[in-house]
């Protein structure tokens, strides 16, 4: 009895250091976007430059501050990022060649990196407005048979002239 006491107490304790904080439990690194937001564009045009911009929202963790903000490029043949003089959260990306590149910011083991993609365009897409679909209907039997009889009358008007003209000069003679 006095065993089965001990196992359910240490149980217990266990479960109220888990809950309570007192283990020494790592959880799984956060989104960078739980304590920032991100302005980014998602399409440049060669040589234009964009503004790439962090606002910290939590300031709750003390290390945020410390941390550089500027992204690394994975092709900078593509986009180059160039960071803004005495800051961590403004840089400005360079489109430089057409092309797709990944954009990286790594703050540290409490977070994962955060990555975005951009899109460097000879000219911005224009996204046309949606057209109605048209829906064809098919001809039923008997509406082909009908067009039929319309087509072969129109095509038989000039005949009907030239008929008259004969049975008239058929009469006379």
């Amino acid at each position: 009895m006095k065993g089965k006491s001990l196992i359910y107490a240490l149980m217990l304790a266990i479960i109220v250091a888990v809950v309570s904080g007192g283990g020494s439990i790592n959880a799984a690194a956060r989104n960078i976007t739980d304590i920032v937001k991100v302005t980014k564009p998602a399409e440049i045009k060669v040589g234009e430059w964009k503004s790439y911009e962090i606002a910290i929202t939590d300031w709750t963790d003390a290390d945020v501050s410390d941390h550089d903000f500027t992204p690394s490029s994975s092709d900078e043949n593509i986009v180059k990022v160039v960071r803004k003089t005495k800051t961590n959260w403004v840089s400005e990306l360079h489109a430089i060649n057409k092309g797709t590149a990944t954009l990286t910011i790594n703050i540290g083991d409490k977070f994962e990196p955060y990555e975005f993609t951009v899109q460097v365009v000879d000219d911005y897409t224009v996204i046309s407005e949606p057209t109605k679909s048209v829906v064809v209907k098919e001809l039923t039997h008997e509406e082909i048979m009908l067009q039929e009889m319309v087509d072969y009358t129109e095509q038989l008007k000039p005949l009907v002239n030239n008929e008259e003209k004969a049975i008239t000069a058929l009469h006379q003679n």
